[in-house]
């Protein structure tokens, strides 16, 4: 079934420790065609879960649900990261199409060194990763150079906008951007809210966008979660789309 209700798309999962944790599925515009390239997992849970538990959660759903046709992304903690098996990365890669996104907020260098090391051996082996936040925490560039393969940088929205406001944050940001495309490495534009963002994400020419006015302009296209069961339910008096799994 693959009926539209407006823009949001929603899965649960649940827990016998948190119970159910709500999931948000983002879509992400390809910007050459206009069309949905994939969606970001997001939590959107009011309960308060350790990030490694929601991890966990995104992984065992991914374990038990095939997704034929579209792209996905899911945010990965370091802690995720280096708890999760190899294997399960390597199980969930051959089930579905997936970027994991490395997250680039501050933390310890000997977390980011062994996650480095994580993520080159999982790569080797055709695991997908992308960088996100690049621009909002540690230096991406460094984050760029000590992986062997990114597939996807992701630019974070206040960059973007310093991008679009300041001509040498925009030259110096260009810079960078080139260098993505000298290593095969695609970019997407974060958080664009606006039909100017958007304009100008383009005009920089990024590969994909995602943010809030892409779920606008994109609630009138053809979705391609065509593999998903779903039923409609009432979440925050908003009808919902909704898959729940039992993990034991």
């Amino acid at each position: 079934m693959n009926t539209n209700l407006g823009n949001k798309k929603y899965f649960t999962v649940t827990s016998h420790n948190y119970g159910a944790a709500y999931f948000e599925l983002q879509p992400i515009l390809r910007l050459i065609d206009g069309e949905i390239f994939g969606y970001e997992i997001l939590f959107r849970g009011e309960k308060k879960i350790p990030w490694l538990e929601v991890d966990r959660l995104v992984v065992s759903y991914l374990s038990l649900n095939q997704m034929h046709s579209t792209s996905l992304f899911v945010n990965l903690s370091h802690e995720g990261l280096l708890d999760i098996p190899d294997e399960q990365f390597i199980d969930l890669t051959r089930k579905n199409r997936i970027y994991f996104e490395l997250t680039e907020s501050e933390s310890e260098e000997a977390i980011h060194a062994a996650s480095a090391i994580k993520v080159n051996r999982l790569a080797d082996q055709g695991v997908l990763f992308a960088i996100d936040d690049y621009g909002s925490g540690r230096d991406g560039n460094l984050r760029v150079e000590e992986l062997s393969k990114v597939e996807i940088v992701k630019i974070d929205k206040d960059l973007l906008i310093s991008m679009m406001l300041d001509e040498c944050i925009r030259s110096s940001t260009d810079i960078f951007l080139k260098k993505c495309v000298s290593l095969g490495i695609q970019t997407l534009a974060e958080g664009v809210e606006t039909k100017d963002l958007l304009q100008f994400a383009r005009s920089r020419n990024f590969n994909f966008a995602q943010g809030f006015y892409i779920d606008e302009i994109t609630s009138v296209l053809p979705h391609a979660l065509h593999s998903f069961k779903t039923e409609a339910i009432k979440l925050n008096a908003k009808d919902v789309w909704t898959e729940t799994w039992e993990l034991r």
